[in-house]
């Protein structure tokens, strides 16, 4: 299973301007900038969508979260491909995968 899921972390903060982040119904994408290729959260049957979600108001400063964005194979993103992120308004563009 190796490359088949990116993990993307981040630690909050401004809880405030965090919490859109954290918000279910905002899609996540991920994008391989070189090629264009979208890659979206897994949703598994018994656990739900791979990525952590919470209300508003328990947004902590500090505390780290994470999505999960697969990876099919292991082929469309690799070590050193640059990498933008979205979440609902949210954007962050040039990452380099490690």
């Amino acid at each position: 299973m190796n490359g088949m899921m990116i993990d993307f972390r981040y630690q909050v903060t401004d809880p405030k301007k965090a919490a859109p982040l954290l918000d279910l119904n905002k899609q996540a994408l991920l994008t391989v900038e070189k090629s264009g290729a979208k890659l979206g959260v897994p949703h598994a049957v018994k656990v739900g969508s791979l990525r952590q979600t919470t209300q508003a108001k328990k947004v902590a400063a500090g505390k780290e979260y994470f999505v999960l964005f697969g990876n099919p194979g292991g082929k469309l993103a690799k070590p050193g491909d640059k990498l933008a992120v979205s979440i609902g308004e949210f954007n962050l563009k040039h990452m380099i995968l490690q």
